[in-house]
């Protein structure tokens, strides 16, 4: 296989380059187009390995944004149900947090009366898990 690549096929290619270095959604018109030619100037017959090149880009290009769209639809798909639960799973967590702040801090307030009292008692700082 020759590496000579013509003038064409360089548009083509540096017109494909630039489409993805702008993040567009290449298309075998458009980087006809780009490159400054007829849409439909970009033949497979004339330029084969660069249109295989293309097509596979274009055809992993149109995958991803299959696989991107069914996750964002994945997470919009959740039910009413299933929103509720996690968010009383959320609650119910915080709510834990907050009692657990709650008796740590009676506790040092307990602690700090008893010392204000002259009550000798070493300051009891326990890290529960």
């Amino acid at each position: 296989m020759s590496k000579f690549i013509s003038k064409t096929e360089q548009k083509f290619r540096d017109a494909f380059k630039r489409l993805v270095d702008r993040g567009e959604k290449v298309t075998q018109n458009k980087v006809a187009i780009e490159a400054g030619m007829h849409s439909t100037a970009l033949k497979k017959d004339r330029f084969p390995v660069f249109v295989i090149e293309l097509q596979d880009y274009i055809k992993n290009q149109n995958l991803n944004n299959e696989l991107i769209a069914k996750k964002a639809d994945r997470v919009n798909r959740r039910t009413s149900d299933e929103r509720y639960k996690a968010c009383k799973e959320q609650r119910d967590k915080l709510a834990s947090i907050c009692e657990a702040q709650a008796n740590l801090i009676d506790d040092l307030q307990n602690q700090i009366a008893e010392l204000k009292a002259g009550i000798s008692r070493p300051l009891n700082f326990r890290k529960d898990n």
